[in-house]
Parts: C-alpha cells; structure tokens; sequence
C-alpha cells in the first residue's frame, strides 16, 4: 500500500463508530497487514503484549481503555518490558475519546481527539515500511489532500464514465488540474481572500449540489477572462442570478436590499446603479442594490499600501483602483522635514503628516505604523474607494454631453446587457 491507499483506510475507520475489541486489529490493517496476519494476532500466536493490549513484534504495542485512562496506558505501555524486547516502535493508546502515541525511537508523540487521528497517519507511516523524515510526516494533509482528489476523480468518473474515454481524458485531467491550481491559490494566499473559491461555490450552490457545475463553470470563465475584457463578463454572472431571483420570486416588490460581495468599485459601481435602476423599473419600489469589498482593509493592515484615485478617462485600464506602498522612511521620523501625500490628499492625509504616521520609533524597525496608523490608512483607502464610486457614478450617468461620450465609448454595451437579461 502507498501513502495515499494508507490514508484513505485510517481515515475511514477514524470516521466508525469507536469498538474497543475491533480498533487493534482494524488499525493494523490500514496500515497493510494482510488478513493472516491479523488471523495470528486474534488467536494470541503473534501477540507478545504483556498488558493485555496487542503487540506486533518490531511494529507497535497498543491498547484500548477505559475513558480518562488513556495517559495512564501509554505509560504502562512504554514501561512494558515486551515493548522493549519485542522492539516495537511504537506505543499507542486510546480509549475512542482521546488518543495518545510515542515513537519509542525518536521520542516523538502525538495526543489528539480520536475523531482527528487520521490527521496524524504520517506519524505511523513505518509500520507499513514507508520510511519517514520529520518533513514527509508533516506532509499528511498533502497526501490527505491527494486520497481526496483521487476520491473526487473516481466518483466523477462514475458518474460521467464517457470522461475516462480516450477523446474526453484530457478535458478531464484539464479538469483536475484546474482544481488544484485552485486549492493551492486558496492555501497559499495567490486568491485575495480566503476561501474565495471553495466559498463561492458553497454560497452559490444549491443544497442539492445540482447548478454546482454551473458555478465552477462560471468560476472558471471569470478567471479566464483579461482585465480589459472584464466589464460585461464581470456582472453577466450576476445578472444569472438576479434573473433567477427574479422567476423564483425571491427578489419582488416587497425586496428592500440587495447585497452583494466582493465587488470592486468604480466599474462594478456604475454597473451596480445600472442594476438597481433597471431592478427599481421592474418592482415599482426603491430597492438598493449595496456591496462591499475587503481590499481597501487588506492593503492598509497587511500589505500597509495606500489607494491611489483613478483618473477615469474614456480607457477602460483606466478605470481601477491601484495600491502603492504608504511612504516608510526613518527620514520621516524627524519633525524638522515635514511632508505631507500631496498627491493622494483626503480629510485625512490634509491634517495627519507622513511624519505622524511614523510612530514606531525603535532602531530595528523596517516598519513604521503602528495600530492608530493601520486604521488611519484603512480610513484614508476606504475613501478612495468610496470617491471612485461616486466619481465614477457621476461620471457615466451625468447629464453633460462629455460625460454621455464616457458611457458610450466603455459601458454602453454593459448597460444594454442589463436592459436585455432583466427585462
């Protein structure tokens, strides 16, 4: 058995119901004992334990007990001489609650909730021959994310069997693929926010699962989709569901809000007033459509970056919002050379000098706002992001002749597709 064969096993009898005469012997066949083997086990002609538990020799010495006794076990285990002359590498104890075990060479343990020690099979890798180093053992969860994705891929396949032909194979691996660029994008921070894919996919799915291959689908053209082309394709999806909201009856004459996520301004904004305008139209009521976008706290906390107002020509590129580092300089931290942003003023960067915002003062520091500063520069981008919105709404939907010029060198054909897809 390999890694991934070994993990699906544990990780099936840690989701059983706990037995305290079958989990011995259950255990050691996920690790790859044959059923000989665990045959001589029962019968006592293999089983060296001088604790009344199970010893496999040179393998492990483990033993189910009463609740609350578990600590107590593995330290009776450890002090077994069968444990020391049979050489078993490890000592295991558990009584379905808790679960505790030492490697008897290295010294390692681990003591965690039953229900979680799959988590942990990496520890006990050797007692199917698979040789470990600290680095392999801390790779579990990689090698539980595989056993799933494996899983994943069979029932897919079992499910929709014209995907393992030869003509359709390679759309499928394209598939897989596409899955784990997004998974590792979640883990390793390349989306934004967390969760952004495998949460969009829970909110949006319906509780049966049966649009979610629409919603991937989805998913997957807007990440197909450049930046210049994201205008209409950024709200098409939306409006999907708008119109379903609308068929459904969920969204009528008596909606007062709708809201919506992860949006950014100033393009989403324009296009967010053309769909409360065109959603007021169809219900005879003042429904307003809100939403909101967590980029203007993560630069200021995390990245410790300030917005800069966008210009707003008749260039769609335009048309965004861009972050740059918040001036950081020991030569700030004087008040002989005071400097203001010039270029980025808001009430509050008027008032609060680049100097003020410096109030980490020590030697070492690469760094120099502290918290009052992080909320300061949440404040200033949260700003921005709001004049965008607003700047960009006036713009498009002004009533001077410049600004109807705007609307119809970048958003006329957006607007059209409100008017069709919400009629």
């Amino acid at each position: 058995m390999n890694a991934v064969e070994i993990e699906e096993q544990v990780s099936a009898l840690a989701e059983l119901p706990f037995d305290r005469a079958e989990f011995p012997y259950a255990f050691l066949e996920a690790f790859g004992n044959k059923s000989t083997m665990i045959k001589r086990l029962r019968s006592g002609t293999s089983n060296k334990s001088d604790r009344d538990g199970l010893l496999q020799a040179n393998n492990i010495h483990l033993k189910t007990c009463g609740e609350a006794e578990v600590s107590s076990t593995l330290a009776s285990l450890k002090a077994s001489p069968a444990t020391i002359k049979s050489k078993a590498k490890f000592v295991l104890a558990t009584d379905g609650m808790e679960l505790e075990a030492e490697d008897m060479i290295t010294g390692e343990t681990i003591a965690c909730d039953y229900k979680d020690f799959s988590d942990h099979f990496g520890f006990f890798l050797p007692l199917a021959g698979i040789s470990t180093v600290k680095q392999i053992r801390e790779s579990s969860f990689d090698i539980k994310a595989t056993g799933h994705l494996n899983r994943l891929y069979v029932e897919l396949l079992k499910d929709n069997p014209e995907w393992g032909t030869a003509e359709r194979r390679h759309d499928m691996n394209h598939f897989m693929a596409r899955l784990i660029f997004c998974f590792f994008a979640e883990d390793t921070d390349i989306f934004k926010n967390p969760d952004q894919f495998t949460g969009t996919i829970e909110r949006m799915s319906e509780k049966d699962s049966s649009n979610t291959h629409e919603v991937i689908s989805e998913l997957f053209r807007a990440m197909n989709t450049k930046d210049e082309d994201r205008t209409t394709a950024g709200i098409e999806p939306l409006l999907k569901w708008v119109r379903r909201l609308l068929d459904d009856g969920k969204i009528n004459s008596k909606t007062e809000w709708l809201h919506v996520l992860m949006m950014l301004p100033p393009v989403n904004s324009v296009l967010l007033t053309a769909l409360q305008r065109r959603l007021r139209e169809i219900l005879g009521n003042n429904i307003t459509v809100s939403y909101d976008s967590s980029s203007p706290f993560q630069n200021s906390g995390i990245s410790q970056k300030i917005a800069v107002l966008p210009e707003l020509t008749d260039h769609i590129k335009t048309w965004s919002i861009k972050s740059v580092p918040y001036p950081q300089h020991p030569k700030y931290k004087t008040k002989t050379d005071i400097r203001y942003l010039d270029d980025n003023q808001s009430p509050i960067t008027k008032l609060i000098s680049i100097n003020e915002f410096h109030a980490k003062h020590g030697a070492m520091e690469t760094k120099f706002l502290d918290t009052l500063a992080q909320h300061l520069l949440t404040n200033y981008n949260v700003y921005v992001y709001h004049k965008a919105a607003v700047d960009a709404c006036d713009r498009v939907f002004g009533k001077l002749e410049h600004e109807q010029k705007v609307v119809k060198s970048i958003f006329l054909n957006d607007l059209e597709n409100i008017a069709v897809m919400l009629r």
